[in-house]
């Protein structure tokens, strides 16, 4: 049991750090190639890449439910993404962000807390500290005034990355690469649909598509760790672990682009730290 709760947390550390990896390469590329754009184009090389891992790896493919969970899983999460993207460029970021990751976090648990009953008080505690983490290290110590109109959008958006990690573990009982692939179709999809519709886009430069490229294999890496994490233990803290991923561009954004890291940041990594030892305990 103590081995497989390991590997469970060791896996969706990896997924963090992919997770983290992608949203700080994709934050890059974004600001020239524009972020529907790049969202866009980083799903559909993870979605090629995907493709190819499982012509070689040669998985089973699982039942037909299983990949529309996955495409669904793909198709929430983008449009959660969306919403977050809207809300970040028309209300207080301080508060949006933060927001939406805890409520994103906080959903698979209390599905997990029904369905599957409870884990150890002290991981318990562990949840806590990493969901304080997590509002910490997003909000920068600067969260504004939440009002109910304010809550709206980084609910809807919580809910999509929520329902994201619900449907992932639903979709991944019996298989891996699929249901990520499935993710990315739904993805793909979602994301395709808003950039034809949207304003008119410039192919981005050739000094871009290398940082896509990276951006496209963490963040689909990320996914398939998450998969794994969930396919061998429990949701809750697969995804409470995961959701540490702006820890992770923090630092890249800290050693990278030598950006400065407040005193509220560091304190939210180090509580991540703690929740991390709290539940792999």
């Amino acid at each position: 049991m103590i081995g497989t709760e390991l590997t469970v947390v060791l896996f969706s550390l990896f997924a963090a750090i992919g997770w983290g990896t992608g949203d700080f390469s994709s934050g890059v590329a974004a600001k020239k190639t524009g972020a529907r754009l790049t969202v866009f184009i980083v799903n559909f090389f993870g979605l090629l890449g995907i493709i190819a891992t499982i012509v070689v790896v040669g998985e089973v493919r699982p039942s037909l439910p299983e990949l529309l969970w996955g495409a669904a899983a793909g198709a929430l999460g983008s449009m959660g993404f969306v919403v977050l993207l809207h809300g970040l460029s028309h209300g207080d970021m301080g508060s949006v962000a933060p927001l939406t990751a805890v409520i994103g976090s906080s959903i698979p648990v209390i599905y997990n807390l029904l369905r599957e009953g409870a884990v150890e008080p002290h991981k318990m505690v562990g949840f806590g500290f990493a969901l304080v983490a997590i509002w910490i290290i997003s909000s920068n110590g600067k969260a504004g005034r939440i009002t109910w109109q304010g809550l709206k959008i980084p609910l809807a958006a919580g809910i999509g990355f929520g329902l994201f990690f619900i449907l992932i573990d639903k979709a991944s009982q019996n298989a891996v690469l699929w249901p990520v692939l499935a993710t990315r179709i739904g993805s793909v999809s979602i994301i395709g649909l808003l950039i034809t519709k949207g304003r008119k886009w410039k192919r981005p430069s050739a000094s871009q598509w290398p940082i896509l490229l990276f951006a496209a294999l963490f963040d689909a890496a990320g996914n398939g760790f998450f998969a794994l994490a969930v396919n061998v233990g429990r949701l809750d803290i697969s995804s409470v672990i995961s959701s540490l991923y702006p820890a992770v561009t923090v630092l890249l954004a800290r050693f990278v682009l030598h950006e400065h890291i407040s005193r509220w940041q560091w304190v939210g990594l180090i509580v991540a730290l703690t929740a991390v030892v709290l539940i792999a305990w």
